[in-house]
């Protein structure tokens, strides 16, 4: 699914009617969670707490917060684009933000959408229609010379019929969308238009990063060479890699090819999409315990883009503690930022043995966890993974494998 663009440059990621069956399967899947979900007594601590999810179906609008949840639920991490004339006390949960002129976050919209590298460059955008109502609008495409920016309005994709609350006389702020003639279905404002509306735009770190000039992808031969491959002695099997491919090489580490497996993903640049760190049960229990958490907490950073780093350490740190003991570990797993904690404890907890599978979202990446059978033991396996067409109910989340099993 990809969209470069411009009105030239082909068809968007998805069409109006696939948006629509879109709309619909992720509604009723809200629908069922909401009914499940009790009303908070305030706004969670927790970004990433399910309260937000009812009070943003609660019937009295969704904040700044509260979208910046649906929209993770829906595309995954993104970075919040916030105008800056909003107050800081509305989105300080909102773990990746920028405060910025609405000139400048229209400037950065418009900087991405002219990258021709992105994947994934739809994004949800927050406008307001007057003094106190606003309203969600999903951007699929931008034409830099007409300057004209073409939106999916969730109102008409429910009711083909109505018009986009953007069109003349459904706001009080003179916005006056129109149908637009190259996408069926859609609509079209100006930029000017949009920078007078515009409160907030949820954009796709990896679109972000792209625009921004930052490097953030890792080729294996840079895993290889850093101290993680040096000092386990990581190396590869099978055939020589071949640029130009997307392809999959299995590799080990040391000695211990029978407890450990490891397996890359690569793009056709030779970068990184996905690596999975695979290590038998019984070697966590065992003996070489030590090592094997030792090799684990290496790992992840080590596959992980720079950027998401910082936040990884603290991942880490939990995974390490656990070779002093399950007690000891679980009794620090509170420290560090509310939206990292509670992903902490989940990866620490599929670690451990008492869950089945966890999840560690970060902007660019995703950590995904999983306790799985072979048909002769159990293993327990760590996938991380470029996350630009990865997360939420659009394009699915990452589900970790085993790697060289022979079930």
């Amino acid at each position: 699914m990809t969209n470069k663009g411009s009105a030239s440059s082909g068809e968007p990621p998805l069409s109006a009617e696939e948006l629509r069956t879109f709309l619909d399967a992720s509604r009723t899947a809200e629908a069922q969670e909401v009914s499940e979900i009790e009303m908070p007594e305030g706004l969670p601590s927790n970004i990433y707490d399910p309260g937000w999810l009812r009070l943003a179906a609660s019937g009295w609008g969704a904040g700044l917060e509260a979208i910046w949840h649906t929209t993770w639920r829906t595309l995954g991490v993104t970075m919040a684009l916030i105008a800056d004339t909003e107050p800081a006390a509305t989105y300080q949960r909102i773990p990746y933000k920028r405060s910025l002129a609405k000139r400048d976050i229209v400037d950065v919209l418009f900087g991405i959408f002219e990258q021709p590298d992105i994947e994934l460059k739809m994004m949800n955008v927050l406008v307001a229609l007057g003094p106190k109502s606003g309203h969600a609008i999903g951007l699929i495409e931008i034409d830099a010379n007409s300057n004209e920016i073409v939106y999916q309005d969730p109102e008409t994709l429910r009711d083909p019929g109505a018009r986009s609350l953007l069109c003349e006389g459904n706001n009080s702020l003179g916005l006056a969308a129109k149908p637009a003639q190259s996408r069926p279905g859609a609509w079209t404002i100006t930029r000017d238009e949009l920078e007078t509306a515009i409160v907030a735009a949820y954009v796709k770190p990896a679109g972000y990063a792209t625009m921004m000039g930052v490097a953030y992808k890792l080729s294996l031969e840079s895993v290889l060479a850093d101290d993680f491959g040096q000092f386990f002695g990581l190396r590869l099997e099978g055939p020589e890699l071949v640029i130009g491919k997307n392809q999959t090489v299995q590799a080990r580490l040391g000695s211990h090819e029978s407890e450990i497996r490891l397996q890359f993903e690569l793009q056709a640049t030779n970068d990184i999409q996905r690596a999975t760190f695979t290590v038998d049960r019984t070697m966590l229990e065992g003996p070489n315990r030590p090592l094997a958490l030792d090799a684990l907490k290496s790992f992840i950073p080590a596959v992980t883009p720079l950027p998401d780093r910082p936040e990884v350490e603290f991942l880490s740190e939990a995974i390490s503690r656990t070779g002093q003991g399950v007690e000891g570990a679980e009794t620090s797993l509170g420290e560090g930022p509310p939206h990292l904690v509670v992903q902490v404890r989940e990866v620490w907890e599929c670690l451990a043995g008492r869950k089945k599978a966890g999840y560690f979202w970060l902007p660019l990446s995703t950590i995904a966890t999983a306790n799985l059978d072979d048909g002769r033991g159990w293993w327990f396996s760590v996938a991380v993974a470029l996350s630009e067409l990865r997360g939420g109910y659009m394009f699915g989340v990452e589900e970790p494998t085993l790697v060289g099993s022979n079930n």
